[in-house]
Formats: structure tokens, sequence, C-alpha cells
């Protein structure tokens, strides 16, 4: 098993009444890169500098290598950041940016001339070594900069959102380099992000944050199949989910979710759901399991098309309900004008129902 390299214990930061980060526990294992994914504010930025030890913490442990680093400063915690902006020296060349980690800590001449062009081969920037950052272009910068945290191999690599100010097309390309520089180095790194795709092409695991607290870490398929909060849900789900506040009652044997533009036979979750009768809570239905339908059909509900995307192979089309309004992912859309009444149904094992006071999952 591997050995744990970063843990966070109760990790607590406060700026004045503002809580940043908010009792965070976690385990990062060796060799593992794991993702902060949540929106600007979660807290991912505070947690990359506690680990760091450029912000001081209030309460709580945090261990690196099994030691214990509250009381160490940055250039003691063997750590490398890079950040969002690269930070790169504009009047360094591409070697000397890459080699300054290495000669602030006195390492020989001869084995910093061979580490650089060892990672600079690594992430394809070899040519480039004699340029100054001016000369080169944004993705060039960011590898510069990913390349001089890892020459001096860290025990851990921080990554602060490295890839946001690169355009679509080289940020796509750049997960894909990250993820194989991490895999062919088994670098032990903590990457945060508000990219939902850079997360999971990226991430080994991901930690959903959400206003200083991790509501739930794990890989990307439980946390699809299986959300503990409605923020994750919503999190990992692109386009959004659906959520539709509805009560589950009970009319003559049967329990109905009840969203008052529509209602939902749940008999057959009987033993699950009677528990929540008469409970306020959120329906939650991923658009690729809201089905479309030319016809009615048992249990179908009648809807009007208000909008269709057509973004192949896929197209989102958006329904409407009384003043309820849907999301739906189809490969082929029967209804090809907005206006068009269709019918729509979703199953029964794709519900997922969350208390709608606390956002906890219910079902």
């Amino acid at each position: 098993m591997a050995t744990v390299k970063v843990s966070l214990e109760n990790v607590t930061k406060k700026f004045g009444d503002i809580t940043a980060v908010n009792r965070i526990s976690l385990d990062v294992k060796e060799g593992e890169f794991l993702c902060l994914l949540g929106p600007s504010g979660a807290g991912k930025t505070t947690t990359l500098r506690l680990i760091a030890g450029t912000e001081t913490h209030d309460e709580g442990n945090i261990y690196i290598d099994g030691v214990l680093v509250n009381d160490l400063p940055p250039k003691d915690r063997d750590v490398a950041m890079v950040f969002q902006t690269y930070a790169l020296y504009p009047n360094k060349t591409v070697f000397e940016n890459i080699a300054f980690p290495l000669k602030v800590r006195g390492t020989p001449r001869d084995e910093v001339e061979k580490k650089v062009l060892e990672v600079a081969k690594t992430l394809g920037i070899e040519k480039l070594l004699d340029r100054l950052p001016a000369l080169l272009s944004g993705g060039e910068r960011q590898r510069v900069a990913i390349a001089r945290a890892i020459v001096r191999r860290p025990k851990v690599y921080l990554m602060d959102e490295p890839l946001t100010n690169l355009d679509a097309k080289l940020r796509v390309l750049m997960r894909s380099e990250i993820k194989r520089m991490q895999q062919q180095l088994q670098i032990t790194g903590i990457y945060a992000t508000p990219d939902l795709f850079e997360a999971m092409s990226i991430g080994d695991r991901i930690a959903v944050m959400s206003k200083g607290s991790v509501l739930q870490c794990d890989n990307a398929e439980s946390l699809y199949n299986k959300p503990k909060h409605i923020i994750v849900a919503e999190t990992m789900c692109s386009p959004r989910i659906n959520l539709i506040n509805c009560t589950l009652n009970e009319k003559n044997g049967k329990i109905m979710l009840d969203a008052g533009d529509f209602v939902y036979d749940m008999t057959e979750l009987k033993d699950v759901v009677s528990k929540f009768l008469d409970k306020d809570v959120v329906l939650g239905v991923r658009p690729e399991h809201v089905n479309i339908l030319d016809k009615k059909v048992k249990e179908a509900i009648p809807a009007e098309v208000i909008g269709i995307d057509h973004i192949r192979p896929e197209n989102v089309v958006y329904l409407k309900v009384g003043g309820t309004e849907l999301i739906s992912l189809a490969d082929e859309v029967t209804a090809s004008r907005i206006k068009d009444k269709v019918y729509f149904t979703f199953a029964n094992k794709h519900i997922i129902l969350f208390d709608r006071k606390t956002g906890n999952c219910i079902l």
C-alpha cells in the first residue's frame, strides 16, 4: 500500500470573520494526483498555500511525508508550487529559470545542466533553453513553470489553476501532457481547478470543495454515481443537473413525487422513500437521463421545447413544464423546432433525492 505523502487533519484558516478553510481532512498518497475542484472562493488556493507554508493555519495539523510541518517555514517543507501566472523571471533565459531552484541550493554546475536538460526533454522545451520568457507562447511559458517546479524533485507538487490563462485547445493538450508527465515521473501532487473536465482528466481522485469545506473526496466515477451532497451532484454534471423542488406524498396507496407542475409515481421505491413522506426534497435528474419521446406512453410527462443547442454528437434540449424547466441530453432529437410538444420520462434508477434543508443525498 502506498504511503501517505500529505495529510491534513481538521485544518482551519480564517481571515477575520471569513472562514476560508473549514476543518479540512485529506490524505494524499505517494504517487497520487489529487484535484481540488470547486468555484472561485471554495478555498482551493488557500488550502495549497497552507500546505506550502505561505499561509499559516489557525487549527489542525499538516503532515508532509509523515512529518508534522505546522511550524516549518516554506523552504523546509520540500514542496514546489506552480501558479496560474507562471511567475517566470523575465530577465532570465528558460535554462536559467528552470535551473534557479537548483542553484539556490548549491547544486554542482554539471548536475544542474544534466537535470535541466532532462526535464526540458520530458516537457518538450529543450530547444527553447536560450530564449527569454517574452519570446515564448503561453503554453511554452507554462511548460517552463512546470519544469522549474519538478527539476529538483520535491516531495510534493502543488498546482494552482496552472492552465487558466491558456486557450481552450491548448488547455486540452496541456492536460494530457501533465497527466503523462505525472505518471512517468510518479509525481505526488495536489492540483486546484474550477474545471470539471480538467479534474476528471488529471486527477486520480477529486475533492469537491465549497465554501472552504471538502464535501466529498473520491474517484470521478463514485462522485458521479453516488454524490453525498447536492453541490457534489451539481459539480459533477455538465450540462447542469436538473434540480426540482418537490414533496413526497401518498395517495390511494401510491407514493407520488409532486413537483407542482407534474407528478411522478415512485411507488416502485416505496420501501426506500416511505420514510421521507411529506418531506421537502429536491429531485435530481441528469440531462442524459431525461428521455424525450415523440408520443405519449405510460408515465410520460408532456412538455414544450423552448430551446435546442446542436453541439454534436449530442444535442442539449431545453424543456418546459408549466413553470419548471429541464434539460435533456440526447443523441437524436425528435423535436427539431422550438415550441414543439413532446413527452419525457426518466427511470427510477436514475433519480437522486436530496434533503432540501441540508442538501444531503437521501436516495
